[in-house]
């Protein structure tokens, strides 16, 4: 084997190696994106949550005719 071809064959195992972290890696954002958007969700229908709890049931208002 020549030295062009030697260095040809380390180039494509080093790029070999950089593809597999960059997989890895990726797969890893990956999760951690899922993650966040399940905390994004839980956070979100917290929020639903606690306006519904200060938000008046129209159907339940009463209003108060007698200052008028």
């Amino acid at each position: 084997m020549t030295e062009r071809e030697q260095h040809l064959e380390d180039l494509v195992d080093s790029l070999g190696d950089e593809l597999h972290r960059k997989r890895l890696e990726n797969d890893m954002l990956r999760e951690a994106l899922k993650i966040q958007e399940n905390r994004i969700a839980k956070l979100e229908a917290a929020v639903r949550h606690t306006i519904a709890m200060f938000t008046p049931d129209p159907t339940e208002v009463t209003i108060d005719e007698s200052h008028t």
